[in-house]
């Protein structure tokens, strides 16, 4: 449960919208992003009024889309409600912020895997796991695939809490502004300025780092610690077809993350560990592909982060910064900026 019902008639504009995908075999990944990101939700979008959600979702309308609560909603539990307090019909800016990217249509969400890679990019892992170290690799393949596909069409990658995330942070571009969400800490962002911006400026891959949004035992952390590894051309990736199709979980990935959770929580389960490290990627491997993923990921944010910031730098400082400014749906849910309403209840 998530708190008091909160029904959709009592939503407001600009309300943050935190979801948590009913648990069945068609939600695994969902599943998995909470377990990685440590949350109670998978999912985030902005409520922009008058019975319409602006988010990042794969399923149905592709894309950085506006749908109505009512698809928005389906297949969930509960959807928390966040509000910014102290600004009660004064999200014009916020509200603008998110028309403007809505509007633009060259950015494409990768909802699930996108945000699974980051995660398992930029999030303590058991690499000891063998059945982890495989799903880690199948997920930085497919999302590889992906960004090389969008880097060849000059397009945006988007998750859905990072979307809400911008929305937020670009309204007001003065550095101290009311309404910046701070990541990694309690209370409003007062005289922190905001978090991107701040990210900005860390002088070196060590500074950046130790952003809020990477933890210090992650594989970010391992590469940021050998930065020749992030400094390596990504290779070719043969690109994925940008379609709804190309953005499906494959069954092999679903039976990995299923033999993972069994492998952590059943006597049974880790047994299987054992004949699952023979045919498992090593830990170079993996931070291989954790490696291109990173810097995929980064070539294809490169034209926007000139926009925002003046220009970009060459080399893996660039690439850790970029992963910096990733915010996970577990990163809303935490933020002490916003203040919590309840839960609506779809169905009830």
């Amino acid at each position: 449960m998530a708190g008091n019902h909160v029904r959709i008639r009592d939503l407001e504009a600009g309300d943050v919208l935190l979801y948590r995908p009913t648990d069945s075999w068609k939600n695994v990944i969902s599943k998995m992003i909470r377990m990685i990101d440590g949350g109670e939700v998978s999912h985030a979008g902005i409520y922009l009024g008058d019975g319409q959600v602006g988010e990042a979702l794969i399923a149905g309308n592709s894309g950085v889309n506006r749908n109505s609560v009512e698809v928005s909603f389906d297949g969930c539990d509960w959807v928390a409600v966040r509000r910014l307090p102290g600004k009660r019909n004064d999200l014009r800016p916020v509200l603008a912020a998110a028309t403007t990217m809505l509007d633009q249509k060259n950015r494409y969400a990768y909802e699930q895997i996108l945000l699974l890679a980051v995660l398992l990019l930029t999030r303590k892992v058991k690499l000891e796991n063998p059945i982890l170290r495989k799903i880690i690799t199948t997920t930085m393949d497919k999302a590889n695939r992906w960004l090389s596909a969008m880097l060849g069409e000059g397009r945006e990658p988007m998750i859905c809490s990072e979307f809400v995330y911008r929305c937020y942070d670009q309204a007001d571009e003065r550095d101290e502004d009311p309404y910046s969400l701070l990541i990694g800490g309690g209370g409003p962002v007062a005289a922190q300025g905001r978090f991107m911006r701040r990210r900005r400026h860390a002088a070196s891959p060590a500074a950046a780092a130790q952003a809020p949004t990477i933890h210090p035992e992650s594989l970010m952390a391992r590469l940021a610690n050998n930065p020749p590894k992030l400094a390596m051309q990504a290779g070719p990736a043969a690109a994925a077809p940008a379609d709804e199709t190309a953005a499906q979980p494959d069954p092999e990935l679903i039976a990995l993350i299923k033999a993972y959770e069994a492998s952590e929580h059943s006597p049974v389960g880790k047994a299987m560990q054992a004949p699952a490290a023979a045919a498992a990627p090593d830990i170079d491997e993996v931070e291989a592909k954790a490696g291109e993923f990173a810097q995929l990921l980064q070539m294809t944010k490169a034209p926007m982060q000139a926009a925002a910031y003046g220009g970009v730098e060459d080399g893996p400082t660039e690439v850790i910064r970029t992963i910096s400014d990733f915010v996970t749906p577990a990163d809303l849910w935490r933020t002490g900026s916003l203040s919590s309403l309840g839960a609506v209840y779809p169905g009830r």
